[in-house]
């Protein structure tokens, strides 16, 4: 039995390495598109997307029998990591 458990927190171990690594690869990307929008002088928060994908995730968590409330939790949190101060309008914005 406590080999057993030593597999799942394993299994449990390798998960969280590659949750991290995906969030890493997340950040990466949003901040290629906010540096796009600042380079355009277009509001880097993009609260209509944010829902979308909201929507989009909530249901497939639903699906998969994942806390709908749980998913949301996390990218929200992930949209204002993302975001940093992107409640402040991008240069040339007011």
């Amino acid at each position: 039995m406590g080999n057993r458990l030593t597999v799942l927190r394993g299994r449990i171990d390798e998960m969280d390495r590659e949750l991290v690594a995906l969030l890493a690869r997340r950040m990466e990307v949003a901040q290629q598109i906010i540096r796009i929008k600042t380079d355009r002088g277009q509001h880097r928060h993009a609260p209509a997307r944010e829902q979308e994908i909201l929507a989009a995730r909530q249901a497939q968590a639903e699906e998969l029998g994942v806390s709908v409330d749980l998913v949301g939790d996390v990218l929200k949190r992930i949209f204002s990591e993302s975001y940093g101060d992107a409640a402040t309008p991008a240069v040339g914005e007011d």
